[in-house]
């Protein structure tokens, strides 16, 4: 049974979910792999309705073994994957890291959507103007992966009719100063990769570029009319055991080009000081006040509420029944 809304954002959360988990190739590495990992660490012995707000909080620390659970993704390496196999994990990255993070932030007045591009994608369009660059004559959404967005005064009541991107857009720009955005780039590596967010990142800080040779924001919107604007990167990483020893230390370059993003870095992996944070860690840095704005307003006892309150809710999330 598909989750009721507890407000109207998760009419629109919904949306987000069912677009990027019903994709094919992903729901079949669900149905095979990942749901039977999450499972194990969010139902006692499997059984329906047992999951905890103390579950869901801690699976952020194991999602490096629901991703890697699959066969293809064990123990592999950055470098050896042919493109086809490099796309597919990264959809799949993407797709698992939207169904945890609105298991999170489910009953909030945030939400995480997928790529600006994406055919279903639910951001709504202030947003995608705000976080467009433009370069002369050149418009990008390239590096908008994941966005992360607070919708305020959307707690109200379901209205009659539903609540989709428009509506939520129409809130957005009535609540412009009010409203809080972070870009998440996802890549499953990190040592290949750790330039792009870095360099991504002084673009997205330096809002009034001296030079004028580019511009973040088009036709009329700018980061700088929201509450909170970052940019943060979020790995597995892959790379078998290496991924969270040897290679993920803090004087390393991938490590130290990722370590000062206005958004954080993070992976699916318990916090390490000085290397990466816990992608549970995400919500609570870069949508403060909207987590404020719960009844709880903390994070892990927003959780706890929204599972106690909808028992059924976690198993909706597993059967993805949305």
């Amino acid at each position: 049974m598909p989750p009721k809304p507890h407000i109207a954002l998760d009419e629109l959360r919904l949306q987000a979910l069912a677009g990027v988990c019903s994709k094919e190739k992903f729901k079949a590495l669900w149905d095979a792999y990942y749901r039977p990992e999450a499972q194990k660490h969010l139902l006692a012995g499997g059984k329906p309705g047992s999951a905890t707000g103390e579950k869901v909080w801690r699976l952020g620390e194991h999602l490096r073994e629901v991703f890697q659970s699959n066969p293809a993704k064990r123990g592999g390496s950055d470098g050896g994957e042919g493109q086809a196999m490099l796309a597919t994990a990264g959809s799949a990255f993407e797709s698992l890291l939207v169904w945890y993070l609105n298991l999170l932030l489910w009953g909030s007045e945030a939400i995480v959507s997928g790529k600006v591009k994406d055919q279903y994608s639910t951001i709504p369009d202030t947003l995608r103007k705000i976080t467009t660059v433009r370069m002369g004559n050149y418009t990008s959404n390239s590096e908008t992966d994941l966005l992360a967005y607070s919708v305020p005064a959307s707690a109200m009541a379901v209205p009659h009719g539903g609540f989709g991107r428009k509506e939520a857009d129409e809130l957005i720009r009535a609540n412009l100063h009010e409203t809080e955005l972070s870009i998440l780039q996802a890549k499953t590596n990190w040592r290949d990769n750790a330039q792009i967010p870095m360099l991504w990142n002084w673009v997205y800080e330096d809002l009034n570029p001296v030079s004028g040779a580019y511009v973040v924001g088009v036709d009329g919107f700018s980061p700088l009319g929201l509450k909170r604007f970052t940019y943060g990167f979020v790995t597995v990483p892959t790379g078998g055991e290496d991924g969270v020893g040897k290679n993920a230390e803090p004087h390393l370059m991938h490590v130290r080009r990722v370590s000062r993003l206005s958004g954080g870095n993070y992976w699916l992996h318990a916090t390490k000081d000085g290397v990466a944070n816990c992608i549970n860690q995400f919500p609570g840095n870069n949508l403060r006040c909207a987590i404020a704005r719960t009844d709880a307003g903390h994070l892990p006892g927003h959780v706890e509420q929204m599972v106690d309150s909808y028992p059924g809710l976690v198993d909706a999330f597993l059967d993805l029944d949305f």
